[in-house]
């Protein structure tokens, strides 16, 4: 009998030691991804610039505002296809890469946006970068995969450019959202807290925030504790 509780009771603690690291470590790596965007930059839908498998790709250069750059969101417009979105990140000349990812779809929804993201840049304050979107494949239907385009120019400086255009346009920027984040995880948890802090009452506020989410951690904790040992 005593040697059934024990194996019990190694078997419930091996389970909840297994539940806490896993409990951290997921913890630990949603904090330390996120990524913050830039309310500079203005996503509209004033025009559209297509894209197509024969052309080249479409270009926008940008100034970043701090380090740490690690996404861009974007707004693209409704299609079908069958292939993948190519999106790079390449230095001020447009030659280099730093910085590649897919989208694989077959759907795109003009509602709604998508966000490529990568391994942050951490030097990446007050230098200037391309974003490069590029379609590899075929439109399913009458539309063209096409990425939106604003009629506001990007803050800080920047222009995009069409394919077959050796014109850079100053005047307007793809509809597109670069994001960053913090070089250190806590950094992330502050910003975090000073951004919900604009718009939400007192008690999800600073010091209260923080409390609310570690009396949050620790009642999970404790119900799982109390369901391993029923």
């Amino acid at each position: 009998m005593f040697e059934k509780l024990t194996k019990n009771s190694i078997i419930k603690n091996t389970f909840f030691s297994v539940f806490l690291i896993l409990l951290t470590a997921i913890s630990f790596k949603l904090i330390s991804d996120w990524s913050f965007p830039d309310t500079a930059w203005k996503i509209s839908k004033d025009s559209k610039a297509e894209l197509k498998k024969e052309e080249d790709p479409v270009l926008q250069k940008f100034i970043a505002n701090r380090d740490g750059l690690s996404q861009v969101e974007m707004l693209l417009g409704s299609a079908k296809i069958k292939g993948e979105i190519e999106m790079k990140i390449l230095d001020e000349n447009c030659s280099n890469i730093l910085r590649e990812g897919k989208i694989k779809r077959t759907r795109f929804d003009s509602e709604k946006t998508y966000t490529f993201k990568f391994s942050q840049i951490e030097n990446s304050k007050n230098k200037t970068f391309c974003f490069s979107i590029y379609f590899d494949g075929e439109k399913i239907g009458s539309k063209h995969p096409a990425i939106f385009v604003s009629n506001t120019q990007a803050p800080d400086g920047g222009s995009f450019k069409i394919p077959f255009s050796n014109e850079e346009i100053p005047n307007k920027s793809l509809s597109i959202r670069p994001g960053y984040q913090n070089l250190k995880w806590n950094e992330n948890f502050t910003e975090l807290n000073q951004r919900i802090s604009q718009y939400k009452p007192f008690f999800l506020k600073h010091y209260y925030l923080w409390a609310i989410s570690i009396t949050f951690i620790i009642l999970s904790i404790s119900l799982v504790v109390i369901l391993i040992r029923m």
